[in-house]
């Protein structure tokens, strides 16, 4: 949003039908350092507000995984990442079903 103050190296994204916490978890065990929910809501296990503000169903918003991004990130770890979170998600959804 034009005017808005927002940070080009956090990008969150929601995984419908799966619980954030458990990509975290799978990814940690990977190598990566990524949360859960939002920034606000991080620890406290509960359903982040801020995404529940912005009119995502419980369903969704309890699937938010954020990422971060610094000077030190390389775009092949990006590219890694990427490759991790395909395979990370189809692995928890198996477990799902």
């Amino acid at each position: 949003v034009e005017g808005e103050r927002q940070s080009p190296y956090i990008l969150s994204a929601c995984f419908a039908g799966l619980e954030g916490e458990t990509l975290v978890v799978h990814l940690d065990s990977k190598g990566f350092a990524v949360s859960a929910g939002s920034a606000c809501s991080a620890g406290s296990g509960a359903t982040s507000k801020v995404l529940k503000a912005l009119g995502l169903p419980d369903t969704l918003a309890r699937g938010a995984v954020r990422f971060s991004f610094g000077r030190f990130n390389s775009a092949e770890a990006a590219d890694r990442l990427c490759k991790e979170v395909e395979e990370a998600v189809e692995t928890v959804r198996r477990l799902y079903v």
